[in-house]
């Protein structure tokens, strides 16, 4: 059974109708889907927003170290359960617009990441990380800031693909980002699928100017062709399809609109 993991650590009630959008954007679309959402703090009132179809995991060892929590959950729980073989995606809860199925185009045996659209030493915020986790590695193992320069920054928010595929890249996030002193998970991902895993075959960077499988809204401003929105679809100007998922559409023009119609 493919599954998606959300990771709800921002409960706040300010954002409950942001999660809402999450929650009723994404049911028309599952099919026989596993939804599992993972918290340690939600409050009462964010729990009795939770749609009765996915399971709730209260778990408060998940975020002493979030990667190794998940890769836990996904072993004792999927060992005894299903084929080898599901699609797991780990995703954001708070930012996440669903417009169709998001298992319907990920590749059997990949794994899928989201793709920012930019390039490294165009995004201050992405090269600023990057090099706090740099400086946070041994030397042996840093990469040279050229070649960081011309990366393309993927996100940290919403990735999937093969179940086993993910639970390594979970154990990876977190043998990197354990023990750095600064720099983020969404740097640690950086520094492993660009120096790692990106010439591995079926290991996918989803770009939003090209693909329509997500969109990241941090960077919709840059897409060439731009992405429109058309009958309260976001749609991606390359293929004229609507992205299966909209992340950070919190970033984008369209903020008022969507949550509008979910609350």
């Amino acid at each position: 059974m493919n599954t998606i993991y959300f990771d709800t650590h921002e409960t706040r009630p300010e954002w409950f109708s942001f999660y809402n959008v999450t929650w009723q954007s994404l049911l028309p679309h599952l099919k026989d889907e596993m939804v599992v959402v993972v918290s340690q703090d939600a409050s009462p009132e964010m729990l009795k927003q939770v749609p009765s179809r996915f399971e709730i995991i209260e778990d408060k060892t998940v975020y002493n170290s979030l990667w190794l929590g998940f890769s836990v959950h996904l072993r004792r729980w999927r060992n005894s359960n299903g084929d080898p073989n599901d699609k797991i995606i780990f995703s954001d809860a708070r930012d996440v617009l669903f417009q169709r199925n998001p298992f319907d185009d990920i590749p059997d045996h990949s794994l899928i990441v989201q793709g920012e659209g930019s390039v490294m030493k165009d995004d201050p915020w992405n090269t600023g990380d990057q090099n706090n986790v740099q400086n946070s590695l041994p030397h042996e193992i840093r990469v040279h800031p050229d070649k960081v320069a011309n990366w393309n920054p993927v996100c940290a928010g919403y990735f999937g693909g093969q179940r086993q595929r993910v639970k390594d890249l979970m154990l990876m996030l977190w043998l990197t980002s354990s023990p750095m002193a600064s720099g983020t998970d969404q740097g640690a991902l950086n520094y492993i699928f660009h120096n790692y895993l990106s010439n591995e075959p079926l290991a996918i960077r989803c770009d939003p100017h090209t693909n329509d499988w997500v969109m990241g809204g941090h960077h919709f401003r840059i897409l060439n062709p731009p992405c429109r929105w058309e009958n309260q679809k976001l749609i991606c100007g390359a293929t004229g399809r609507p992205y299966a998922a909209v992340h950070q559409w919190d970033r984008t023009a369209w903020r008022d609109e969507i949550l509008k119609m979910f609350n």
